[in-house]
């Protein structure tokens, strides 16, 4: 048998090189993109590299050649001791995902992979007329596959860029009609919606003959009874590369989806026990066997990185462990039941997620499901999708899985979600839950105005209360009554295990001893009602409970507030317009949680875009300077939740580059116009929350401040400095060029900053408001806090702020107490000038436009108040305008000359004129 060498394909594509590889006789191992270029333990058997040449070069590996092709730099490097390097019979190498175990590489045979390309051309009858789809990367073996099957067949074999195999909607009108087979894992087939799957994949016209669903169990949807394409569940692991089952599917069973025949006669199946290893041959009670399931083979033997294949030739089978927890029926069918390692012990019983996941899918409104475990707060919550546009379907599942299993079974959340993570392989990320989890716990915290807010949403999350008020004092009266009185806690389904994790949830979260809740909780005889009072009164000092929202549609005289025009972004705008002028004119951008970016001319109302982004907008636009002339391109920048920061042409509504920061963006960029211009942003990734870019989106740095994301837009100072504030309170003034940090301290009562920082040139200072209030002056030199003013509510508004003839500098500061207020600095103490009761909280920053302050408040009052001078007495303001909208507004409204940009959390962008 011919001697061959492992060469490896890096960074790049690769698909012109593997057919060269195995032309000359060697073997190819692709290299996940995500791995770094350290971790050569992982290829250490590969007598060559092939890589981006402007990627760091590989440890171990000593460049040897530079090519160029399709305009494409690349190095060959090869291996400083080729001693090392592995000489096998393999015809390409995998790195696993880790399903099955821990990752591993794998040497897989040509004997192992080409009876399964010749047993699907029989079964599927492949000719040259087929299209076929290869949904995997080049990093997973069913890729492989696919190639093997169009070359050995002479069909057509159709590649797309990784970023349109990612988007559903992009990738649809790419496939259909033409593609005639297709393999991929239920997660990337499942993000289409079931109309989409009934009415453009599996139409009776279709040109999809055949459609394979492997790599995780089969998934519940309606197959269309006219649908002539024919579908299959296939199965195996990477160890017995690639398919080892596979099953034709007629009708879908939920919970009994056979995993078929083997696919070839050398392939042995056996059930053994998960406790000791024994093979199981004896049937239980129901007459079926259920163990974990091994594959065998004969012929079809790949090797693990580090292992020794002894007698690997002598005719005898290999077994791997699948991992998976398999039934064998009565009738001979293998029925998968779930994963080995799939069980957790809580409350001192063990609890399948394969079994609860299972329950779950059992419900009309669920698609889809998947648990995740919630490392650092050991938290089991239970995702889903559903076609249901039912406000309340949480509850309805809450009641459905507490019908059907015990209480210690139940998961501690039910969170619903859009569309599933997925790893590079197809295959639902729970590492990617897990983030969506933890983006979910900030939302609920950042919303949550006082302890007793955040009980109530504690209690929704966990489904104990049906919905929220909003009116925090009006004390939440559960919807359920028994037996003519108020429900308990464990009445509506809570448990001792529950109402732990509430009472140090919010010890945790606002740092209050509430000694009897248990007691409150856990007594039968209590209602929850007198819980969430006892909460009330044992936090009310501290965390002030405001008044229900009121608010008048009466508007004064004097001057009038006029809507011009308004445009539909098709979900709430919580983000503050933008505006810039270029040579179309004023031009106005913002985004919605729609994800819709839209961009308009301020002066004639056309609109220039309408880009649509993958996830929620709440961050404003920030524009780059660009060169005049007619040639120059617009650019600007904007945040979106799904982690990346998109550069786009605001004219045109297409993105020019995108950066990934690894977590939600809600910061609005900071674009730094010096000699090089930079664009700074604060996200909530994990491992780095403060990004420094350049222009053209290459990273100049990356830092992590605090250990919270960052939601206050960051601000420059003088040009040279960068100062943030962090969820977790940390302030830091950080050198603009290499991110170093001059300073760093932590505000003074240790709670989250939501409100952007200001900084007053004139004076050297900046200014930072927390959330319980306390607004602070600090010297920019040292950080030396200056002086302090506490508020009398929670504060989530921007600051506003002007410097009088006289030197002092007032402030404007809108508060969760219904009051804006204006507080007057001079040297070392900031006093209030005055303050003005409004019809709601205020979280949009107050808007100075010339002697007038425009407010809005949260139940949609959009207040005009003219502003006196210190020499007007008792008289320093006065409402002269108000506008009703119909929606609320959390929005900071922008001002061009007399015209005003407002979002609206009725989905509207409005423009209005304001005069007499």
């Amino acid at each position: 048998m011919d001697r061959r060498e492992v060469a490896a394909l890096g960074r790049t594509d690769c698909r012109y090189w593997r057919v060269h590889i195995i032309n000359s006789q060697n073997s190819f191992f692709c290299l996940d993109q995500q791995l770094p270029a350290t971790a050569t333990t992982l290829f250490r058997e590969c007598v060559a590299i092939l890589h981006a040449a402007d990627e760091q070069p590989y440890e171990s590996y000593t460049p040897l050649l530079g090519i160029c092709v399709a305009g494409t730099r690349l190095t060959l490097a090869i291996s400083s001791s080729s001693d090392d390097c592995m000489r096998t019979s393999v015809g390409f190498c995998v790195h696993t995902s880790g399903s099955t175990g821990p990752p591993k590489t794998i040497f897989v045979p040509q004997e192992c992979i080409l009876p399964n390309a010749s047993v699907l051309t029989e079964r599927w009858q492949v000719s040259d007329r087929d299209v076929i789809f290869a949904s995997s990367p080049p990093t997973f073996d069913p890729f492989v596959l696919d190639v093997l099957l169009a070359l050995r067949n002479g069909a057509t074999l159709l590649l797309v860029a990784n970023e349109l195999r990612l988007s559903p909607a992009r990738l649809l009108p790419l496939l259909f009609p033409g593609v005639t087979i297709m393999q991929m894992t239920p997660s990337m087939f499942m993000r289409w919606s079931p109309e989409t799957i009934a009415e453009s994949v599996l139409v009776p016209q279709s040109t999809l003959r055949i459609l394979a669903l492997g790599g995780e169990p089969f998934p519940a949807f309606p197959i269309p009874v006219d649908t002539q394409t024919i579908l299959f569940n296939i199965y195996g692991i990477t160890e017995v590369s690639c398919w080892s089952m596979m099953e034709q599917m007629t009708s879908i069973n939920v919970g009994a989806v056979s995993l078929g025949q083997p696919l070839d006669p050398s392939i042995v199946l056996e059930l053994r026990s998960p406790v000791d290893g024994q093979r199981l041959e004896k049937p239980e009670e129901t007459g079926s066997i259920v163990g974990e399931l091994f594959i065998g083979s004969s012929t079809r033997k790949c090797q693990l990185s580090g292992e020794m294949l002894e007698g690997s030739n002598d005719g005898e089978p290999l077994f791997r462990a699948t991992g998976d927890l398999v039934e064998l029926t009565e009738d001979r069918r293998h029925v998968y039941r779930g994963r080995c390692c799939r069980t957790v012990k809580r409350l001192g019983c063990r609890v399948s997620l394969d079994e609860l996941e299972r329950c779950l899918s059992l419900h009309e409104d669920v698609l889809r499901c998947a648990t995740c475990i919630v490392e650092q707060d050991t938290r089991l919550v239970l995702f889903f999708q559903s076609p249901s546009g039912e406000d309340a379907i949480e509850r309805k599942l809450w009641s459905f899985l507490r019908s059907k299993l015990p209480p210690a079974m139940l998961p501690d959340e039910l969170a619903r979600i859009e569309r599933f993570p997925l790893s590079a392989h197809g295959k639902i990320c729970h590492q990617g839950l897990a983030k969506a989890y933890e983006r979910r716990k900030q939302t609920m915290i950042e919303e949550s105005t006082n302890p007793v807010d955040y009980f109530n949403r504690q209690l929704i999350a966990i489904g104990v209360l049906a919905d929220i008020e909003s009116k925090t004092n009006h004390l939440l009266e559960p919807q359920t009554a028994k037996r003519g009185k108020l429900s308990s806690f464990s009445d509506l389904g809570g448990n001792s295990f529950a109402a732990l994790r509430l009472h140090m949830t919010l010890k945790s979260r606002y740092g209050v001893e509430l000694p009897d809740l248990l007691s409150y909780l856990l007594d039968p005889t209590v209602s929850l009602s007198d819980a969430i009072r006892y909460v009330d009164a044992t936090t009310r000092n501290s965390y002030p409970v405001i008044e229900p929202l009121s608010s008048s549609k009466d508007s004064l005289a004097s001057e009038k507030i006029t809507i011009a025009c308004r445009y539909d972004l098709g979900k709430c705008i919580d983000a503050r317009p933008s505006a810039t002028c270029c040579a179309s004119g004023t031009i106005v951008s913002v985004g919605s949680h729609s994800g819709v970016l839209l961009t308009i001319d301020a002066g004639t109302h056309e609109v220039f875009s309408r880009l649509q982004l993958p996830d929620r907008i709440e961050c404003s636009v920030s524009f780059l300077p660009s060169n005049t002339g007619p040639d120059c391109l617009l650019s600007a920048v904007v945040g979106c939740y799904d982690g990346y920061l998109y550069c786009f042409d605001p004219l045109a509504g297409t993105i020019l580059w995108k950066y990934n920061a690894t977590g939600m963006i809600k910061s609005t960029p900071l674009v730094l116009r010096s000699s090089c211009t930079t664009i700074i942003v604060g996200s909530y990734g994990t491992a780095r929350n403060l990004h420094c870019l350049m222009q053209d989106g290459t990273v100049c740095w990356t830092r992590q401040i605090g250990t919270k994301p960052i939601l206050a837009a960051p601000v420059a100072v003088n040009a040279a400095s960068v100062f943030v504030a962090t969820l977790d309170g940390t302030l830091a003034l950080l050198d603009a060029l290499d991110g170093s940090i001059r300073w760093e301290k932590r505000i003074s009562t240790n709670v989250p900053v939501f409100s952007s920082p200001g900084y007053a040139e004139d004076l050297d200072a900046i200014l930072v408001c927390g959330v319980d209030g306390t607004l602070s002056v600090h010297d920019v030199i040292n950080g030396k806090e200056l002086a302090t003013y506490k508020l009398a509510g929670s504060v989530f508004s921007s600051m506003s702020f002007r410097i009088e003839s006289s030197g002092k500098m007032v402030i404007f500061v809108g508060c969760y107490d219904k009051h804006v207020y204006c507080l007057g600095y001079d040297r070392d103490k900031v006093i209030l000038r005055w303050k003005l009761a409004l019809q709601s909280q205020i979280y949009a920053t107050p808007l100075i436009i010339g002697d007038r302050l425009l407010v809005c408040t949260t139940v949609g009052c959009v207040n005009l108040i003219r502003l006196g001078g210190p020499s007007d007495g008792d008289d320093p303001y006065q409402i002269i305008a108000q506008h009703q909208m119909e929606g609320e507004v959390f929005a900071t409204p922008l001002a061009i000359g007399e015209t005003v940009y407002v979002g609206c959390r009725d989905n509207f962008l409005y423009k209005f004129n304001i005069g007499s």
